[in-house]
């Protein structure tokens, strides 16, 4: 999580020990990760100078990385979840100055990128999370939770918050 890092560590909580695991191909920061049928992905980011589109994917029975298709919006801090077999990113950041309404959904069968609809809000710092095959997005200084339906694809406003969150 810092520029040109690339070091992973994951957490063994039966021994209660930080392990060291292979390193990232490439360093980066305000990425994003998630597990898709059993690996780690981590998705875009940015190295100091520019936004990554960069995604790779960790398998832990080889203790290896791998470069997969890039995103086709390169972003920093989307949110990232997965949810019916696929990865989704959400939003985030293409530059400094603006933010993204962008969907972008990974299919591992395919290793290839799909835009789908776009998200009511463009927003970057926003977190994703999947419950019975439907995502949740919040966050991102919104005082709304949005929910994302895969399958049809389509959105919908859930709730208005009190406060940003």
């Amino acid at each position: 999580g810092r520029i040109n890092s690339r070091d992973v560590w994951i957490y063994n909580s039966q021994l209660n020990i930080w392990i060291r695991v292979a390193s990232l191909n490439k360093g980066r920061w305000r990425h994003k990760m998630a597990v898709l049928l059993g690996k780690v992905y981590v998705v875009g980011g940015y190295d100091g100078q520019n936004r990554l589109s960069s995604v790779e994917c960790y398998d832990s029975f080889s203790n290896r990385w791998t470069e997969v298709a890039p995103l086709k919006e390169a972003v920093s801090s989307p949110a990232v979840t997965s949810c019916v077999g696929k990865l989704f990113v959400i939003g985030g950041g293409p530059d400094d100055n603006t933010c993204s309404d962008k969907v972008q959904s990974y299919d591992p069968d395919t290793n290839s990128w799909l835009l789908r609809a776009t998200i009511p809000i463009a927003k970057r710092c926003i977190t994703a999370v999947s419950l019975n095959n439907l995502i949740y997005v919040a966050g991102g200084l919104t005082k709304a939770i949005y929910c994302y339906d895969p399958v049809e694809d389509y959105w919908m406003h859930v709730q208005n918050t009190f406060s940003r969150q």
